[in-house]
């Protein structure tokens, strides 16, 4: 008898033991026994120490838990998680899983960041979009790469203030009082040049607007289409000139050439000798013709005869 109540109180210690483990299995996985649960899905390429248990989160909430983590192919681990039906129709399905940290040196957490826009709730079995992590190695890379440019730009510094240290030209150049006085004088003759450097500006500006528009000299040469016309016009006269002062030219240059080499009138007029001297006589002969024919004359009027005749002729 006492056997038999021994076996008893075993089997009931027993069981107790397992519903007792059972129960704080479930409460540490923070599964809700009383509520339905729904089961998604993630595919990441690095779960970064993800393990079955660990929790889930949405907006900070703790809503599940991880249920399994297994491999999904070559490239992808699949990532199965636990919700409570209730939280279906505040999740949309363009949600997306990510994974954080419980604290700064807690647990890796699975958290569920609200997508946009809510085109409609999730599933039962649906599969969550992923948000790619940082890679922290490459981070790393990154940073470890930033800090040797940085402790070569510390020691490209540090030489520039060797060197000013030892040159005081730098230093007696900003401690110099008296230059301020001079650097102001300088802004205001380059104020100063800058305003007239406007002006002229300006001015140029209204020039060309009014050879533009035809007013002045330069604008009424530059706009008046009809001066085309008469330059080119005057071109054609300028070349009609010359080539007729070239024929001209030319032609007395045949008349030298002749003269020079005896040919024609003029050469013999001008080279022949005898010529000269013949007419040199011709005109003395021509003067004592005339001498004598007027001392006829002088004779002839004193004739008789010549007088009768001529008082007959001035009677009407």
């Amino acid at each position: 008898m006492k056997t038999i109540q021994h076996i008893r109180l075993g089997a009931l210690v027993l069981v107790a033991t397992v519903i007792l483990i059972a129960g704080l299995y479930l409460v540490g996985q923070q599964r809700n026994i009383f509520s339905a649960n729904a089961i998604l899905y993630a595919h990441f390429h690095d779960i970064d120490g993800l393990m079955p248990g660990n929790n889930v989160r949405f907006n900070g909430y703790s809503l599940g838990s991880v249920v399994d983590i297994s491999p999904y192919n070559d490239s992808l681990v699949e990532v199965v998680f636990s919700i409570e039906e209730d939280w279906l129709k505040y999740i949309s399905i363009y949600a997306e899983a990510s994974l954080g940290t419980d604290g700064l040196l807690g647990n890796k957490i699975l958290e569920i960041e609200p997508g946009q826009p809510f085109c409609r709730a999730i599933r039962n079995g649906d599969t969550l979009k992923v948000r790619r992590q940082p890679d922290m190695d490459l981070a790393m890379r990154t940073l470890n790469e930033t800090n040797n440019n940085l402790l070569a730009v510390s020691a490209d510094l540090r030489s520039i203030a060797g060197r000013f240290s030892v040159d005081n030209s730098l230093w007696q150049l900003l401690s110099d009082s008296s230059l301020s006085p001079h650097v102001r004088s300088a802004v205001v003759n380059v104020e100063v040049i800058s305003a007239r450097a406007a002006r002229i500006t300006g001015d140029l500006s209204a020039m060309v607007h009014d050879v533009r528009s035809g007013r002045g000299s330069l604008g009424a040469i530059l706009t008046d289409t009809s001066l085309f016309s008469k330059i080119h016009q005057t071109v054609v006269n300028i070349e009609t000139i010359s080539d007729t002062l070239a024929v001209v030219s030319g032609n007395f240059s045949e008349l030298s050439g002749k003269a020079i080499h005896g040919k024609g009138n003029v050469a013999t007029f001008v080279n022949d000798t005898t010529l000269v001297e013949n007419v040199n006589a011709a005109v003395k002969e021509i003067r004592r013709t005339a001498t004598t024919t007027d001392e006829t004359l002088k004779l002839l009027r004193q004739s008789r005869l010549l007088k009768r005749y001529l008082k007959r002729q001035k009677k009407p």
